[in-house]
């Protein structure tokens, strides 16, 4: 499998309450709490470890929120070289009700950056990047970042190292990042349709997104719809099977995970059906990345994909 680093700008700490029949302006008792590592990236390395993969994830983190962050990630055994910041990162608090499936999310803006962190961001990356195959670049941009920062990181990745990239982000910074070409695209439906790209059309959006940009592989995502893959070798569409949702949250990031997983030998099928089938394996819990490789091989089992 590939080897992948993984950048979280702006990661979290994620606390998930599981509430039954949550009440707004009412005294809630929740039945549990989940406390974890979260930020995009830190999602997909958490997941692409459990398919038996190596990566590392790596970022900006401040203050004690920060160091919590890092420490859970590394208790969960998740390889970390995060630059540290002044300010705090964030706390994000997610509500979970069982009865409803209903999910409520509470997620803070993140620390304002300095130019000066924001240039030793950039001097570990070039440090880590030899070591890899793959930089995985997701998540929102913290203030003070430049919002063009994945184009930049695109660009030093493959112009500097000659490592491959996936942009998997929304507004302008995918606008800036798919113009710097990244190997693959990953998009949901709604992301894309910041590109001018109808949503009702999603299964199309991948067409346009290689034809408009030149890029060689886009992936366009549509929740329990599936997703669809085109690459110059073609494309498919992978219907989701039916599950129980608990949770979507980190679904995108496990699909990312599952994708990478089959995308070694660059076989867009296997990829696709392996990046559904760890979407929907995440969706079925309440922790974000919460994959398994057996769990993903049954449910890929499961998925159907279809060359259209």
């Amino acid at each position: 499998m590939l080897r992948i680093l993984t950048v979280t700008l702006n990661p979290a700490l994620d606390q998930v309450y599981e509430v039954a029949d949550f009440a707004v302006g009412k005294l809630n008792r929740p039945v549990s709490k989940t406390v974890t590592a979260g930020g995009k990236g830190i999602n997909v390395a958490r997941a692409y470890r459990a398919l038996g993969g190596q990566a590392m994830a790596t970022g900006l983190a401040g203050g004690s929120v920060g160091r919590d962050i890092v420490d859970a990630a590394a208790n969960e055994g998740i390889p970390t070289a995060f630059v540290s910041i002044a300010a705090e990162s964030r706390a994000c608090v997610k509500i979970a009700d069982s009865a409803t499936g209903v999910l409520t999310e509470l997620n803070e803006p993140g620390p304002v950056v300095t130019a000066e962190e924001y240039g030793r961001l950039l001097a570990r990356l070039r440090e880590l990047l030899p070591d890899f195959d793959v930089i995985v670049l997701s998540g929102s941009v913290p203030p003070g970042v430049p919002t063009d920062v994945y184009a930049q990181l695109i660009r030093i990745a493959r112009d500097e190292f000659g490592v491959a990239s996936l942009l998997d982000a929304s507004g302008d910074a995918l606008t800036a990042g798919i113009e710097a070409k990244p190997e693959i695209v990953k998009p949901n439906r709604h992301e894309a349709a910041e590109l001018g790209i109808d949503p009702v059309r999603w299964q199309d959006a991948a067409t346009e997104l290689r034809h408009r940009y030149g890029v060689p592989v886009a992936v366009v995502t549509a929740g329990a719809e599936g997703a669809v893959v085109e690459s110059g070798a073609g494309k498919w569409r992978a219907a989701s099977p039916p599950i129980d949702v608990k949770s979507p949250v980190g679904s995108g990031d496990s699909l990312t995970a599952g994708f990478l997983s089959g995308w070694g030998d660059r076989d867009a099928v296997t990829a696709l059906k392996f990046g559904v089938a760890a979407g929907a394996v995440n969706a079925q819990s309440y922790r974000s990345g919460d994959v398994n490789a057996d769990a993903v091989r049954q449910m890929a089992d499961r998925v159907t994909v279809t060359e259209m």
